[in-house]
């Protein structure tokens, strides 16, 4: 017959693992929160850095065309 503890950390691995969800489960409701709080404060900031990305892009695709029509 099989000793009881042979089956501990079978037991421990769920048990830690059930804990773990939880606790990520409980984490990313408190980050929802946050976001859905600081969403207007942070539009502003997230359009300025989009607007920046977009003329980045520009920049590097006229730099890409520029070096396309250069001769070999």
């Amino acid at each position: 017959m099989a000793s009881p503890a042979v089956f501990l950390p079978a037991l421990t691995c769920g048990g830690g693992m059930a804990l773990c969800m939880y606790l990520m489960s409980r984490s990313h409701k408190g980050a929802n929160n946050q976001e859905a709080t600081g969403a207007d404060h942070d539009a502003g900031a997230r359009d300025t850095e989009v607007a920046e990305l977009r003329q980045e892009v520009e920049r590097l695709r006229s730099e890409v065309r520029s070096r396309d029509d250069l001769p070999a």
